[in-house]
């Protein structure tokens, strides 16, 4: 035969099952031993040939369709509960799928905590034991990398068997208790999926491209935006539901601001699959963390930024703001239901082991949400109001049952502060369905906080053994962060010893620096630093930082761009000549990240052996503002040439940017004839901070006084991240905009125009922008002038000023037409009337 010919006749026959008609098709849900939904309208899908009709039956119900595109659906009546039955698909071929069971269906998913497995869970074993008591209990789990896609996938690889030992406690669990709760009468089905991913892998990239706070995840570097939606919800949905069960948030406690606008977007996305705006979801609020140290590292693989950051002290303090996200996901999103596991952490281990429990909460909330037990006490104590009286904050609840319980002889988990943020561990007490919360030295209350900590000592309780949930409470317009703050630097004298009495506790040594007795600048001890890279360092200097444009002013030592943090560290040469030069700088952690948010890496030198004090002060930056909540430190030798010694380091000192308005009132040209232009009376704005930081660094240098700087940033571009604590871009330094419905009708008079006349850029008198404090403080002049109008009426618009500092005007939620989260601004209403 010719060898072309030949080759033909192979090419045929290759093809010929593809050329042939196809089979009709069912996805692997629809396996032997399924649980298929009841009470509801149970769609059964598939593939068959364009134009085949397909018929499907079970239960005495049936339903047909012809397939379009490859595909087919049908819709089946609601089904009778029990079983077993026979699901048959009739077209040019059958199906049958055998051992069909109906009754409640549900869908779970998460990462890790909902990835633990019945045999590493608290009374697993013991659970387990039980399972011949649950005859038609099924599941049908699936992970790994094929439930992940970059396309939305068309089938997803899983079967319905008996669970054992390695399928999810949480899942386990809560099918057990749901099966006793129907008497046993009722066949449970449990659809599990864990992945090791972020919330936004799990949202449909269409909603994702569509939000402008969420476009840039597509971007962010762990690149997994939408892949398990695509290898898991985009197959499986619609498989009939009765609702989700949902256990994921730690991945992404660093971006708790995003989380705002991310959660509620995955809960859609899912709805929408499901073609149910109603389905019941239901969700774990992040219990009680503080650090992991439980060598289970291997086990969270995470991606290593994020990893990092839960072992950085204070790194898990994010939780606190994160939980505070789910909770408002919860208040704001219909038919969802959240259950507080706050009591049910581990404070050293982010995989706590007590998962029946986080079961019980969440069959609470399914009783109530999807099950229509609206009269059950399914949640615990939530704050329904909270007034200030007296001196003290009244605290109401809701969900108390017969009432408030304290577990312990006193009620602890309250924290109180004035305006000036001087938090107090509060003094509470019951009384009926309200708590009582003062302080003695809190005079004026202004925050309230409760269970606000990674891992929180908070006692309150119902009568249904709930815990309260942890929550915030400002009074608006009362918080104004000082002008400044210190931070405690422990053990900055490298006095007391570590619990191996060979370093200073809470210190880490670096290299082969050593902590050496004798040659003190003050007590006895002091750092040698022989050659380059030796010396000390330490985490978690404070946990309490924040670190961004607009970070929460609430936090104890926020830090946003402008601010100054001074310092100063005494040293000292060792035997040799030359110069020593210290390698000083603070940082997110010891690793050193983030050191160029706190203005760079300040050398210190000197050649006396003689201790010399060396004051620094670091401006933080305007450009390079990353999200961080810890201040760390790591202070070495730098080029070896000579040894160092090094003790005595100060407190930390923060300074804040002041906004000073010389005039905050309205702005009213009053009447003016038609055509007529006029300018307001000059005002200014101003850096009110007269505080400087003295900053020396070499023996012979003249020490400088380092000034804040006021930034303006009211033309912040929206890009849809105002959420996210960091603004990424440098100012453009505009302070001031006019906005409103009249604003092109006025203009700011100035030499420091934005790209419009009306924006006004706060220029100091170097000609840089931002306007600097200290004894002869600089400001921008603010004349705003109306252009007039040869149109009879009244013309309205609003001078909004918008700066890093904390002590003036409103604080933004961003609400409709606010500047980005977190930041103060100023507005000033601006009319004229214009005479017929």
């Amino acid at each position: 035969m010719p060898q072309r010919r030949f080759l033909t006749l192979l090419l045929t026959l290759t093809l010929l099952p593809a050329l042939a008609s196809a089979d009709v098709r069912l996805p692997k849900v629809f396996s032997d031993g399924a649980v298929l939904q009841r009470g509801r309208t149970v769609p059964v899908w598939g593939w068959a040939d364009d134009g085949e009709t397909v018929t499907v039956t079970v239960a005495g119900q049936s339903a047909t369709a012809v397939a379009k595109d490859g595909r087919w659906r049908v819709d089946l009546p609601e089904l009778p509960t029990g079983g077993p039955y026979e699901l048959v698909v009739s077209g040019k071929n059958t199906l049958t799928v055998k051992d069909v069971l109906v009754g409640e269906v549900w869908f779970s998913a998460g990462q890790s905590n909902m990835m633990m497995s019945i045999a590493n869970a608290e009374n697993g074993e013991a659970a387990l034991a039980k399972l011949g008591q649950y005859p038609n209990l099924r599941v049908a789990p699936a992970s790994g990398e094929h439930c992940k896609s970059d396309a939305p996938s068309d089938d997803l690889p899983l079967a319905w068997r008996k669970p054992d030992s390695g399928y999810s406690a949480v899942s386990y669990f809560f099918a057990t208790k749901l099966y006793d709760h129907f008497e046993g009468k009722v066949p449970v089905g449990m659809i599990t999926v864990s992945l090791i991913l972020p919330t936004e892998a799990w949202v449909d990239a269409p909603r994702i491209a569509a939000d402008p706070s969420l476009r840039h995840l597509p971007n962010h570097p762990l690149k997994v935006a939408s892949k398990a939606y695509n290898g898991t919800i985009a197959p499986l949905a619609p498989y009939a539901l009765r609702g989700i069960l949902y256990y994921q948030a730690e991945y992404n406690a660093g971006r708790y601001l995003e989380f705002r606008t991310l959660f509620p977007a995955l809960i859609a996305s899912w709805r929408d699959a499901w073609e149910r705006a109603d389905l019941p979801f239901l969700f774990v609020q992040l219990p009680g963390f503080q650090k992991h140290l439980a060598n289970q590292d291997v086990k969270l693989d995470m991606d290593p930024r994020t990893l990092s950051a839960l072992h950085e002290p204070g790194g898990a303090g994010q939780w606190a703001l994160m939980r505070e996200s789910q909770y408002l996901t919860h208040r704001t999103v219909p038919h969802t239901g959240m259950a507080v596991a706050i009591d049910l952490g581990d404070p050293w281990d982010i995989h706590p082991r007590r998962k029946e429990p986080v079961a019980e909460r969440l069959l609470l909330q399914a009783r109530k949400v999807a099950y229509g037990e609206k009269d059950l006490l399914a949640t615990g104590p939530t704050p329904a109001k909270v007034a200030a009286s007296d001196g003290a904050f009244v605290v109401h609840f809701d969900n108390v049952g017969k009432g408030l319980v304290v577990k312990g002889e006193e009620l602890i988990g309250f924290d109180i502060a004035g305006p000036q943020l001087d938090f107090r561990r509060a003094q509470a007490k019951v009384a009926g369905e309200t708590v009582v919360v003062s302080h003695p030295e809190v005079t004026d209350p202004a925050v309230l906080r409760y269970a606000w900590a990674g891992y929180p000592q908070g006692n309150l309780y119902n009568s249904a053994d709930l815990p309260a949930m942890p929550f915030r409470h400002r009074v608006p317009g009362k918080v104004l962060p000082p002008s400044g703050a210190m931070v405690a630097v422990p053990n900055g004298g490298f006095e007391a010893a570590a619990k191996d009495g060979d370093s200073p506790e809470g210190w880490k040594m670096a290299g082969k620096g050593q902590w050496a007795q004798g040659s003190a600048a003050e007590g006895e001890r002091s750092i040698l630093a022989p050659a380059k890279g030796d010396g000390v360092s330490r985490d978690g200097i404070s946990g309490q930082a924040g670190y961004a444009w607009n970070c929460d002013p609430l936090l104890v030592h926020a830090l946003r761009a402008g601010s100054v943090l001074a310092w100063s560290v005494s040293i000292a040469a060792g035997e040799g000549e030359g110069v020593a030069t210290g390698y000083m700088r603070l940082c997110q952690s010891a690793s050193a990240r983030g050191y160029r948010n706190f203005g760079g890496i300040p050398m210190l030198t000197t050649q006396s052996t003689e201790w010399q004090t060396r004051p620094v002060a670091q401006r933080m930056s305007d450009a390079e503002i990353v999200n961080g909540n810890t201040i760390g430190g790591l202070f070495t030798n730098h080029d070896g040439k000579r040894a160092l010694r090094i003790d005595g380091f100060s407190d930390l000192r923060i300074l804040r940017p002041m906004l000073a308005i010389s005039d905050t009132g309205a702005i009213d040209f009053g009447k003016l004839p038609a055509g007529k232009a006029a300018d307001a009376p000059a005002r200014t704005i101003a850096n009110a901070q007269p505080a400087t930081a003295r900053d020396q660094r070499t023996d012979d240098a003249t020490p400088t006084d380092v000034p804040t700087v006021l930034y303006g940033i009211a033309s912040f571009r929206d890009d849809g991240r105002r959420y996210i604590q960091t603004l990424t871009d440098a100012t453009d330094h505009v302070g001031a905009i006019l906005i409103g419905p009249d604003a092109e009708r006025f203009a700011f008079v100035t030499e420091h125009a934005g790209e419009t006349p009306r924006q006004l850029k706060l220029i100091g008198a170097d000609g840089q922008g931002g306007l600097l404090g200290g004894a002869s403080p600089e400001s921008e002049p603010l004349v705003v002038r109306f252009l007039g109008s040869d149109k009879p009426g009244t013309y309205r618009a609003t001078v909004r000023i918008v700066t890093q500092a904390m002590n003036l005007g409103t604080l933004s939620t961003l609400s409709e037409g606010e500047p980005p989260f977190n930041l103060h601004y100023v507005d000033i209403p601006v009319q004229a009337e214009v005479s017929p």
